[in-house]
């Protein structure tokens, strides 16, 4: 089950290891497993990251908009157990089958060269994306 192993590409990876390398919020460096076959220390890779990014964002919205184009009238409390719902149906079925693993780096961030494509992709685009979504989400009247 899950990703080969980089090194002797194995998969004998047990489902709780799988699931102790899952990126949780507030966590920048990712997590060791040790592969049970040659014992190499293995880590996420970003794509697996940014793809739990995507995904959890995706299933935490894609709910709530299904249901109010459906014109299902739910209550607060029901629409936060629909999302913790399909975001605990992704962080146990989906993820042991979605992460990718290669040998253990210490993890490095990008840092642009210049000052202008700084400034664009960590302040100008983040500043942009939460506009579009204040935008959609009053456009959509999902206001609280």
């Amino acid at each position: 089950m899950g990703p080969p192993c980089p090194q002797c590409k194995k998969s004998d990876f047990s489902y709780r290891e799988l699931l102790s390398v899952h990126p949780y919020p507030g966590e920048f460096s990712p997590a060791r497993i040790m592969c049970p076959s040659c014992g190499a220390a293995s880590r996420v890779t970003a794509k697996s990251r940014l793809l739990v990014v995507a995904l959890i964002v995706f299933l935490a919205m894609t709910p709530v908009l299904l249901l109010a184009q459906a014109g299902i009238d739910l209550a607060k409390w029901q629409m936060i157990f629909v999302v913790v719902a399909f975001l605990a149906f992704y962080n146990l079925a989906i993820w042991p089958f979605i992460v990718r693993l290669k040998p253990w780096t210490e993890f490095q961030y990008w840092l642009p060269k210049s000052r202008l494509v700084g400034y664009s992709v960590y302040l100008l685009l983040p500043i942009v994306a939460i506009g579009f979504l204040v935008f959609l989400a009053a456009k959509l009247g999902l206001g609280m």
